[in-house]
């Protein structure tokens, strides 16, 4: 089993039409974003103004979910979907899409066709059983503390901001160190 923890003091930051992005993965190692080359591109934005619109990214699946504030999205001036903080909203990247309101995000982009199942959820549990049902696990902290447990005995202590990636894992044990902590997981299936 492989892991890495990744800081924020590692992460790239970027300006965009409606705020900043900060790369914390992107895979293949080599892969840039502005060339659009990647398969696995992880990332959170701050939405600072009122309406904005996304990147095209055509031949990209995303996956948004929004960490503190409601905000609606509209898609190619039709479907309009009202996306509470922490649900994951599955769409492509290639729609035309405007955002309304402002918030902080997390965003999984996905060359299109190069994964079999990609799953996005918070953890708010006081103490979660992490199942090795994926191929990768991707543990992003957003307010707090956690401590995690990995199948081999193995402890690691995750922030505010640290996000963890396992690879080819079997299990583990999430184990919340603050009432007020927030985690959001993403497993992905090649």
């Amino acid at each position: 089993m492989a892991v890495e923890v990744f800081l924020k003091e590692n992460y790239t930051v970027t300006d965009w039409s409606g705020g900043t992005t900060t790369q914390m993965y992107i895979f293949p190692e080599n892969a840039e974003y502005n060339k659009r080359n990647f398969k696995l591109r992880l990332s959170s934005a701050t939405v600072k103004t009122p309406v904005s619109e996304f990147t095209d990214l055509k031949n990209i699946d995303r996956i948004l979910m929004s960490l503190n504030k409601k905000i609606e999205l509209e898609h190619n001036k039709q479907e309009k979907v009202i996306l509470k903080p922490f649900e994951a909203y599955y769409f492509s990247g290639g729609d035309k899409t405007m955002s309304y309101g402002y918030c902080e995000d997390f965003n999984v982009m996905l060359k299109h066709g190069s994964y079999n199942k990609a799953k996005l959820f918070l953890n708010e549990a006081g103490q979660f059983d992490l199942y090795g049902d994926a191929d990768e696990c991707f543990l992003y902290v957003y307010k707090g503390e956690y401590k995690v447990i990995t199948q081999d005995g193995s402890s690691y202590t995750l922030q505010a901001l640290h996000m963890m990636h396992l690879d080819d894992f079997s299990a583990g044990k999430i184990i919340r160190l603050d009432m007020q902590s927030k985690m959001v997981v993403f497993k992905i299936n090649w």
